[in-house]
Parts: structure tokens; sequence; C-alpha cells
């Protein structure tokens, strides 16, 4: 999540007569810090070294989960389950995609999802949200007869009470964007506020990852849509979850990021920003899926023109749509800069005229981001961290000693 996603939700919530969840943390005093996001090989993380800075508190080199130098280091969960706490993960990536991963797996590539999904299994991990499973085989599931799964969202309404494992599986890959999600996905709100009344109703303390995966696709594919709908559903599921913890007194939550990813910004003055932003707001979908729908195929900008219409109110301009045909179906080079020569990227800076977003690149960026925490343990929070420093920040809020 970058800075401008942030300021954007902040915006977008404050037109609803609010702020968001995340700035009202600040508002009532919560510890504001800054982290550095680079890894061992990178000043551009990836998601594997990024989550496994938390997860083991070591910097490693992009593209491996919780390994380093042919080391493999005891990721937080198991860890936790070491010393009797539940654990789980939360995602709407596939919960075998390089963040959930980050705290329970070892691999030496982030693309041996076969593995992860062992792995979790194997591991004992007690309750588990998110898409990916195609990589739940039937024969890997019948190994493991103590794992509920379910489905869809009523399936997991139906298990919501469950001291088992849990097991939720709700798209073959990524979960749906949230401007496309259908109901029979559950949002994350739900799945966060289902796996903390299952991991609590064990009594025994639990360490859970909560993951809004899809916020960092909306941004590589340059989609604001995407990524703005699907951080507000981030900020839904931080304000229930801040909530809960408010009411316990007993448990640390920290709210952050692992990596800004686009850089998208406002960037539209007076008149012709303030409508670019309330169009962007009444988006009916994502810029992603009207791509999808529209094929391959000689006529598929004119299909694409028509549900950009349909769905955006946006009328593009005969450059716009000349622009869009050059690139898309004679396949000419659409951007100078090669972080933008992509698909999406093209999309995004045609749409950045009509929404009011401009975009860096499709890439992970390196700035730093933002991380505030409540409960015991945020006093650990200081202004400018390093993110190796909140595997320790939770080791220690534990009473754990720290494995790395």
């Amino acid at each position: 999540m970058s800075q401008g996603c942030w300021t954007m939700a902040d915006i977008a919530r404050r037109r609803q007569g609010r702020r968001s969840a995340w700035a009202s943390l600040y508002a009532g005093g919560s510890p504001m810090a800054q982290m550095m996001t680079h890894s061992a090989d990178s000043l551009v993380t990836d998601s594997a070294a990024a989550g496994s800075a938390w997860g083991i508190g070591v910097h490693i080199n992009n593209g491996s989960i919780c390994m380093h130098g042919g080391k493999a280091y005891e990721p937080i969960l198991m860890t936790a389950q070491k010393h009797g706490l539940a654990t789980g993960v939360v995602s709407t990536a596939r919960i075998t995609h390089a963040t959930p991963a980050s705290f329970y797996a070892n691999v030496e590539s982030r693309n041996d999802e076969e593995t992860i999904a062992g792995q979790l299994l194997d591991r004992g991990v007690d309750l588990m949200l998110g898409g990916g499973s195609r990589f739940f085989s039937d024969e890997l599931l019948a190994k493991h007869g103590d794992v509920v799964v379910v489905r869809d969202a009523r399936g997991l309404a139906s298990k919501s009470g469950t001291d088992g494992r849990l097991l939720g599986l709700f798209n073959s890959s990524h979960m749906s964007y949230e401007a496309d999600r259908p109901e029979s996905e559950p949002d994350l709100k739900t799945m966060s506020m289902t796996a903390l009344e299952n991991l609590a109703a064990r009594d025994q303390g639990f360490v859970l990852q909560i993951e809004s995966g899809r916020v960092d696709h909306g941004g590589h594919a340059n989609d604001a849509s995407a990524n703005l709908f699907d951080q507000l559903a981030f900020d839904d599921a931080v304000e229930a979850v801040t909530n809960w913890a408010r009411l316990r007194g007993d448990t640390l939550v920290i709210v952050t990021t692992d990596h800004g990813t686009g850089g998208p910004e406002l960037t539209l003055y007076m008149d012709e920003g303030n409508e670019a932003f309330e169009r962007l707001l009444g988006a009916k979908g994502t810029a992603t899926a009207v791509a999808m729908e529209a094929g391959r195929g000689e006529d598929r900008v004119e299909r694409m023109v028509r549900g950009f219409r349909e769905k955006f109110g946006i009328e593009l301009s005969d450059e716009e749509h000349g622009y869009l045909r050059t690139v898309l179906v004679q396949e000419r080079r659409g951007a100078a800069f090669s972080g933008l020569d992509r698909e999406g990227c093209v999309i995004g800076g045609v749409l950045a005229n009509h929404w009011g977003v401009g975009w860096v690149s499709g890439n992970h960026t390196a700035e730093m981001v933002q991380a505030t925490a409540i409960g015991p343990g945020r006093e650990l929070l200081r202004p400018l961290m390093d993110n190796v420093d909140f595997y320790r920040v939770m080791m220690e809020a534990l009473g754990l000693r720290a494995v790395s």
C-alpha cells in the first residue's frame, strides 16, 4: 500500500463524514511510525522478502520465504505454536502467496506454492482463510482429516464458532477485487472477525496475520478502482478488529503494510480533480475486469471503451481510443519507462485522465510506509523503524525470545 492509496482512502471516508479507521487511530493517540522496506539484495523489496522480515526478523533476498544463505529460519507462527499459542492467516490473495506464507513457510522460491500449501497444513496452522484452492488437491486434504474445509461465504458463516482447524478456500486463485466481489466470497472484515472469534475461543492466546493482499495487485495493475476499494475494505477490517481489541484490552494489533506498490497519487487540480475523484468513487467494478471481459481480437478496444462507459461513466476521447488501439492491438511500445510499459499501466494511464490518479510504475516502490498499533506493546513502536524490527516487537509482546 503506497502513501497515495492511504490518502485516497482517507479522503473517501471524509467525503462520507468521517475519517478512515487508520487515521482515527492516529487521532486517538496511537503511535505513528515510518517503516523502511528494503530487502537484503534490493532497494525495492518483493513481498516474500518483506513478509519474511516480519516473520523471522531477518533481511533476506527477494523471492525467498524465511530462508537465506541456505538456512531456514523459524517463522513466527511456528514459534508461537511451540509455546502453546493458536495461529492463523487471513488474506484476500492466495493463502499460499508470499505475505501470508512468510509467517509459516520455508521455501527457496515463493513460486513453489504446492510445497507452501503442504507446509501450511503439515505445520498445524489453526485457521486459514483466503484464495488458492488450486494448490490444495483432494489428496493433500485427505491427509489432514482434522481440517474443516469451507468454500463460500455461507459455509464460513456456518463454521464461525468452530474450535477445530478451519480452512476457507474461496477462489481457485486470488479472491476477487472488492469492487468485483460476488456474494459467494466473504469480505475481509467478515473473514477477520471470524478468525478472531475462532482463535480467541481457544483461550490460549494467538498470533494472526490479516492481509488485504489485493490492494497490492490493484497497484501493480495501475487500477485505481481496485486499489482504492480494496483499501477501503481493509479499513473496514481495521475498524472492526481494533474495536474488538479495545473491548478485550489484552491484544496487540499492528496496522501496517509491507511495501508500496505503483505509487498512486491524486494529481488533478480544482474542479477537474474533484470531479475525477467523485467519478472514481462511483465506479461499478474494476478496470481489470473490464479489460478481461473485453477479451482479445481486433475489436477488444471497442469493447473496452463500452465497458468504461457502462461501469465508470467514462467517455474516452478519440485520441485516447487511438492510443489504446496502437498499444493493445498493434502492440507498439506504450511508454518510454519500462516500469509502465505493460497493459494495465497503459490502461491506467488513460483512466488517469478521468479518475485523477497518476502512477509511478507497475512495480513495488522503495518508499517508507506507515505503521501504528493499539494494545499492550504499542509503546514498542518508534518513529522510524526497519521492517525487521516488527518481528522483535511481536516477539516481545508475546513474552518470547527472538529466535533470529
